[in-house]
């Protein structure tokens, strides 16, 4: 049998033996999962030009679309998408006040387009921040460790 140190790191990740068929399999879905963040951050910024301030959610948006991109391009630094993150996180908690004291039903946040009750544009909104804080802040931490297989 063959002594293998725990420090090869060909043989050993972290504690995690990946198979080159597994590993190809989680480049796929990264891929494939950036992608369609990147297109659903394109498709939001397309939509906002109606929005009562644009000017604060198409850059927003937008940024997103470029975290992904510069991802798949090698090209992100982790601290840019960090910092988007943060921003879009911290954002997000300044629109809960309304939505807690204006809970919208459900089907007025995930249905209809029109804004039917007060509350529901506010919830829409820190949905789509959370968004894209969680995808971001996935790509900075996967850029940090130095995983740009997508």
């Amino acid at each position: 049998m063959e002594n293998v140190r725990a420090s090869d790191p060909k043989r050993f990740k972290r504690g995690l033996t990946l198979t080159p068929r597994s590993r190809q399999l989680d480049t796929l879905m990264l891929r494939v999962l950036n992608v369609l963040f990147a297109v659903a951050f394109l498709l939001a910024t397309a939509v906002q030009y109606n929005d009562p301030d644009p000017y604060l959610w198409m850059p927003t948006y937008l940024a997103a679309f470029a975290c992904c991109i510069a991802f798949m391009r090698r090209k992100l630094r982790p601290w840019v998408g960090y910092a988007i993150a943060a921003v879009a996180l911290i954002w997000s908690f300044t629109l809960i006040p309304t939505v807690v004291s204006h809970p919208p039903p459900l089907a007025d946040v995930f249905g209809d387009v029109k804004m039917y009750a007060p509350g529901v544009e506010e919830a829409r909104e820190a949905g789509g921040l959370w968004l894209i804080a969680a995808w971001v802040g996935t790509l900075a931490w996967m850029a940090q460790r130095g995983r740009f297989e997508a």
